[in-house]
């Protein structure tokens, strides 16, 4: 009984050894691990930092490409703005076909810079917005002097021509009549520079008035009061 007691007791001591050797060794490979599983976490860590980074810079970038491209204008749209008189032919001739063109460009450079506003301080949106703002100067001004030129020059054909009676409402009814058809330009200009529209207001106004002078002329023999 007592050798087997002391084999047993033995065994154990065997065992109590082979477990400190295992706690020793799993301790010492634990100090080597944690290091690589430190790494690792970072690792991890950063790469969830670096892939909400890449899909904020992929959402900024399709914000941003939507808003340049908000800002572009069809090459047909474009031509017609740069130079919008180069197709109209005199006052007497416009129709519809001639002004919607006008009408549609002046939409299309409209909603453009609408969504330039929305672009902020971006410097692509900025470049662009200038280029817009000169087309827009350019096109305002190009139609307000088409349509003072049409005016001038009727309203001088209306005074040459004018009979001795009757030719108050003849010179009228013509110089209206051309301001009708040009009524289109005035809006498409009105959409973007209010003032210049106003500025062809008076231009209609100051044809009607020569009109009237020149009827006056014609009618009483141009005798001043006296």
């Amino acid at each position: 009984g007592r050798g087997a007691l002391g084999g047993l007791i033995g065994k154990l001591d065997e065992l109590d050894s082979s477990l400190a050797s295992m706690e020793a060794y799993m301790s010492s490979s634990l100090n080597l691990v944690r290091p690589l599983l430190f790494d690792s976490n970072q690792i991890s860590a950063e790469n969830t930092r670096m892939e909400a980074t890449w899909k904020s810079y992929d959402a900024l970038s399709s914000a941003v490409g939507g808003l340049v491209h908000g800002l572009s204008i069809d090459s047909e749209a474009r031509s017609v703005l740069g130079d919008p008189c180069s197709g109209l032919p005199g006052a007497d001739d416009l129709d519809v076909g001639n002004t919607s063109l006008i009408a549609s460009a002046s939409r299309a450079l409209g909603s453009a810079l609408d969504n330039a506003g929305k672009g902020g301080g971006l410097a692509a949106v900025a470049e662009q917005v200038s280029a817009l703002t000169a087309l827009q100067a350019r096109f305002c001004e190009d139609l307000k002097g088409y349509y003072v030129r049409q005016l001038d020059e009727i309203s001088s054909s209306a005074r040459s021509g004018l009979r001795p009676t009757g030719s108050y409402s003849l010179s009228l009814h013509v110089i209206r009549t051309a301001a009708n058809r040009m009524t289109p330009l005035v809006e498409a200009v009105g959409a973007h520079r209010p003032d210049k529209a106003v500025e062809m207001r008076r231009a209609y106004a100051e044809a009607v008035r020569r009109g009237c002078e020149g009827w006056a002329e014609k009618e009483f023999g141009g005798t001043e009061a006296g």
